[in-house]
């Protein structure tokens, strides 16, 4: 007790920036916060490569500025991976749940299933687990080929039969994220010779063989032409969308009645656009722009009010017209949008940028769809976004 008058002024000036750091800490704000309890919505963030796939299938992870975004991924429930669906993926001790077709040799060798043709064709090992249709699931496996002396190599390859189509294979991708369009699926194993039918005896090894759901409504854009331009300037990284077809989509979506959005947004000097629309259910979009326009801003999303980097367009009346969204989002400029109070319980799913003649023409730095906060949490939302982005903002 004697020593702590002498002692705090010593050791104040070193203990400063260790306080200073936890109180930062203490403040720092995620989105994630906006779903603790697994609530309807989605957040889309394009400041990392983090959850950004060149293709719409994610075979191929976004690595660098200029290559496109076919698929970016929910960040709202955290990218937490669900329980494993393939009973024995791993084969650490034998080779049980999988079922050879006659002819096809199925050994367990050291931790993985080897897998031997007799010649007659493309054989198979299969097996049949359950999905849910419309959810999405993240599949991957490991497979070795094999190369004898003065033979081809033997090439595996599992094919995606059912709720999920296509394969998994080296020198295309050993990892894709689907969308289930049914709840039965079976993994079909098979061996084949450089591309073409299986020589007699060829054969190849498999192990580490997973389908976990990967919960969250991605965003995605199956036609190549038509997929937003990863970009970066000033420390901020961005998609980029032409103005002509560039648009992301999700698959089947749950949406709530009352809900907030956030969109952080570089527009063009494009007179119109589109903000966020459902990809069918008779045209339902919010966030109209339009030049000098004093038609309605939304359909079939309620009445919602707007706000630009924190500040009301028309005073937060239910009325904004497309015009004074246009006057309020100067073109060339980072901005964060707010739509507040959206109804979006009717809406199948939801698109980004690609509205026909209405599309995003400029750059997109991030979007938080949630359930609809009080003003303390909105600020939290902008100040987020308007940091991603190089803002400042109230």
């Amino acid at each position: 007790m004697v020593l702590r008058p002498v002692l705090l002024p010593v050791l104040r000036p070193a203990l400063m920036p260790l306080f200073d750091r936890i109180r930062r800490s203490a403040a720092v704000f995620s989105p994630l916060s906006n779903f603790s309890s697994g609530q309807l919505g989605a957040w889309y963030d394009p400041s990392t490569f983090t959850g950004l796939y060149q293709d719409s299938a994610g075979t191929s992870p976004a690595t660098a500025v200029g290559q496109p975004d076919g698929l970016m991924l929910d960040k709202r429930l955290g990218l937490v991976r669900g329980m494993e669906l393939v009973s024995n993926g791993d084969f650490n001790t034998d080779t049980a749940g999988w079922t050879p077709v006659a002819g096809i040799t199925q050994t367990w060798v050291a931790g993985e299933i080897k897998l031997t043709t007799n010649g007659s064709g493309y054989t198979s090992d299969s097996l049949a687990i359950q999905l849910v249709s419309g959810k999405s699931y993240e599949i991957s496996a490991s497979i070795r080929p094999f190369t004898a002396a003065g033979s081809p190599t033997n090439l595996g390859r599992i094919q995606l039969q059912g709720a999920l189509s296509g394969f998994l294979e080296p020198g295309g991708a050993l990892k894709r994220i689907m969308t289930a369009s049914g709840s039965n699926l079976v993994l079909a194993l098979g061996v084949a010779s450089s591309g073409v039918l299986a020589e007699s005896g060829g054969y190849c090894f498999f192990d580490n063989i997973s389908v976990k759901e990967l919960p969250g409504n991605h965003i995605s854009q199956a036609t190549a032409s038509a997929r937003p331009i990863i970009n970066a300037a000033g420390g901020i990284q961005y998609l980029t969308f032409d103005g002509l077809d560039d648009g992301l989509s999700t698959g089947p979506i749950t949406l709530g009645s009352d809900m907030d959005c956030f969109v952080a947004i570089r527009r063009s000097t494009s007179s119109q656009m589109i903000l966020l629309s459902a990809t069918t259910g008779g045209g339902n979009y919010i966030g109209v722009i339009q030049s000098g326009s004093s038609e309605s801003t939304e359909n079939g999303a309620g009445s919602p009010s707007y706000a630009v980097d924190g500040v009301l367009v028309n005073a937060g009346a239910t009325s904004v017209t497309r015009g004074q969204l246009h006057t309020a989002l100067p073109s060339n400029v980072w901005h964060v949008l707010e739509i507040r109070n959206i109804n979006v319980l009717s809406w199948p799913s939801i698109s980004f940028g690609g509205y026909g003649g209405w599309a995003l023409n400029g750059d997109f730095g991030g979007i938080i769809l949630c359930p609809a906060g009080d003003a303390t949490t909105r600020q939290k939302n902008r100040q987020y976004l308007g940091n991603k982005v190089g803002l400042t903002l109230p």
